[in-house]
């Protein structure tokens, strides 16, 4: 493999922070690979792998926002539960509030947290 070739295969391998530069880095190494069956391949397989990575890391994006709005609603929930009209427990409405509340958030944050494990797995 020439020298030319491994030098744009390195730039493949590295991971740039917009993406486009391993998109233009995979053009240039399937050009200069040609039809040579063996190297059309690999290219094909480092495209696959690199679409992959980027695939995953806007699945786990998407999976921190989500967790990101679910502790916005949390937060804004704990402020209303601790404004001093819903601190009257013999109020039967409010009554064990902060508790259920607590769940609720325990609960969130063990599936968010399942969804990000799963994504970098």
């Amino acid at each position: 493999m020439s020298e030319k070739i491994r030098a744009h295969l390195r730039l493949v391998e590295e991971l740039s922070e917009d993406g486009e530069r391993e998109l233009r880095s995979f053009n240039v190494a399937i050009v200069i690979c040609g039809h040579s069956i063996l190297n059309r391949a690999i290219a094909d397989s480092m495209i696959f792998s690199v679409l992959e990575v980027r695939h995953r890391q806007q699945q786990l994006s998407g999976a921190m926002s989500e967790m990101l709005k679910s502790l916005r609603v949390i937060e804004r929930a704990q402020a209303e539960v601790s404004q001093p009209h819903h601190r009257n427990m013999k109020d039967p409405k409010y009554h064990n509030h902060s508790f259920i509340l607590d769940n609720d958030i325990m609960n969130i944050m063990i599936s968010q947290t399942h969804i990000l494990i799963n994504l970098c797995n």
